[in-house]
């Protein structure tokens, strides 16, 4: 009896001594190393892309000398490896990096008329090799109405709703390639 109340004192002491994840560091697998760098889209190079560290994203889709941008950016949160070449990568939009959409003379929300219901949100990633990967921006595609915001209010909403089984819905049929430009930082 003595035994059993040791073990099980024991037990309860290692799980209060168990490290539970907080919002300062991600939760899940770790974020795979080759993602690391600034990536632009093929073939130009220049408009669309990402800049990723072990620890923020950064999206850009835009043409300056179109005189319009897209992008947002965040602290990752999150990564889950599908496979050696498959993932995905949420963020929590920093204060100022919530999605904008810019056209000259003015900045507005990525979602017109629609409000973002929280700060989280998915990157899936594919075909990863040392200089090119396919990363693609979560969409929702079967929503109504169409392309409502992906975003989820929390982390765990975000992992529940974001996974391998579910990305069918949140990415659209065209992903463009991305090659690294340089690993980052330089």
């Amino acid at each position: 009896m003595h035994r059993l109340l040791g073990a099980l004192l024991a037990g309860l002491f290692l799980l209060a001594g168990c490290k539970q994840p907080s919002l300062e560091e991600p939760w899940g697998d770790p974020l795979d190393p080759r993602l690391i760098g600034i990536w632009r889209s093929l073939p130009s190079l220049d408009a669309e892309g990402y800049t990723i560290s072990d620890t923020f994203l950064v999206y850009t889709d835009g043409d300056a000398e179109q005189g319009w941008d897209f992008d947002y950016e965040g602290t990752i949160r999150y990564t889950k490896r599908f496979s050696e070449t498959d993932g995905l990568i949420i963020i929590e939009y920093t204060r100022d990096g919530w999605p904008k959409y810019t056209e000259p003379g003015h900045t507005v929300s990525a979602y017109v008329g629609t409000p973002i219901p929280g700060p989280f949100f998915a990157v899936y990633y594919s075909k990863l090799s040392a200089d090119s990967v396919i990363l693609v921006n979560s969409t929702t595609l079967d929503s109504d109405p169409p392309y409502a915001p992906p975003e989820t209010k929390t982390l765990e909403e975000a992992i529940e709703k974001f996974t391998e089984y579910t990305r069918d819905r949140f990415i659209a049929g065209v992903a463009i390639p991305q090659r690294r430009l340089s690993v980052w930082p330089p």
